[in-house]
């Protein structure tokens, strides 16, 4: 397998309405054969590096929907997360940007 991990949601309280928490794949522009950074920036060729899904046999590279009810709130969903292999990918030639995550969410003040 490759570098796989996983995340567990639950709500801290009841809502009073469903709520949907979307698990989306980044996109990312990639090109396996960029001779410079010019014809980098000029190739946004897209495809997903990234790869979610319900369960660790299940890895879909599109948009995941958990869906948290009055009923299920207290339940964990898992969102199970893979990279793909990059073996075919030359060092230096793709720019992620990991943005920090929140360890929980909340409501505003």
């Amino acid at each position: 397998k490759y570098n796989e991990t996983s995340y567990t949601l639950v709500l801290t309280k009841q809502p009073n309405e469903d709520v949907t928490i979307t698990v989306n794949a980044t996109k990312t522009a990639t090109d396996r054969n960029v001779s410079s950074t010019i014809d980098l920036m000029r190739n946004y060729s897209e495809r997903r590096q990234i790869l979610v899904g319900r369960d660790s046999n299940s890895f879909r590279n599109i948009t995941l929907d958990l869906i948290f009810t009055s009923n299920n709130w207290s339940t964990p969903q898992t969102v199970y997360v893979t990279s793909l292999n990059d073996a075919n990918i030359t060092e230096g030639t793709d720019w992620m940007h990991f943005p920090t995550l929140p360890n929980f969410l909340h409501d505003a003040p």
